[in-house]
């Protein structure tokens, strides 16, 4: 991933947190076809030293020892040269990725169950009342034989937060005020993010 100096992103705990915010992600990796791609939800494992996650068991990418790339988007937003004192610079796009190249490996049906419950205790909501249990033991072996849970490990990090740091100040407080008036999630969390990076506190 090409990224400036000034974009670049070396903090663990802030990358995990992306991670951990916008999981649904991009896995890429090279089978007997060429390159291909999946998206699907990864997680984060619970010592942060792995990735965890599951896929059809007919999906091509399933390929031990295979490597492969994650990639995973936050909030991201065209930026318009109106919002800046002047017209005389072009157009961008504002936006955070982390890439994840690692190792990926099997997991085994209990390992796999593992992920499967974490996963929704993850994702559901406190008050949801679903989980792992809920559908007949019969259900859940069913579903259980059509998929392969999976871990990637032995991990390298690449993040980039293009988030205005190449403009001036002003420039950027201006940016994050327009974000501001969307109602857009995505552009009013955007901003959120500005705000936090380049630690522009509001007036």
């Amino acid at each position: 991933m090409y990224t400036p100096e000034h974009f670049k992103l070396e903090n663990l705990d802030i990358i995990h947190e992306i991670i951990g915010k916008y999981p649904f992600a991009v896995l890429i990796s090279t089978t007997a076809e060429g390159l291909e791609a999946t998206h699907l939800p990864i997680l984060l494992s619970k010592d942060k030293a792995s990735l965890v996650g599951h896929m059809a068991s007919g999906n091509p990418l399933l390929q031990e020892n295979s490597q492969v790339l994650c990639v995973f988007h936050g909030p991201h937003a065209y930026i318009s040269p109106s919002w800046y004192e002047s017209g005389q610079t072009v157009p961008t796009w504002n936006y955070i990725s982390v890439h994840v190249k690692g190792i990926l490996h099997f997991l085994d049906r209990e390992e796999t169950e593992i992920v499967l419950q974490d996963s929704i205790q993850y994702f559901e909501s406190e008050n949801s009342g679903y989980g792992y249990q809920t559908p007949k033991p019969e259900v859940r072996n069913s579903l259980l034989g059509k998929i392969k849970g999976f871990e990637i490990r032995n991990l390298t990090y690449e993040a980039k937060l293009k988030l205005s740091q190449n403009h001036s100040l002003e420039r950027r407080k201006r940016v994050i005020d327009t974000l501001e008036l969307s109602e857009q999630e995505q552009e009013l969390e955007l901003a959120e993010w500005m705000r936090r990076i380049n630690d522009i506190q509001k007036s």
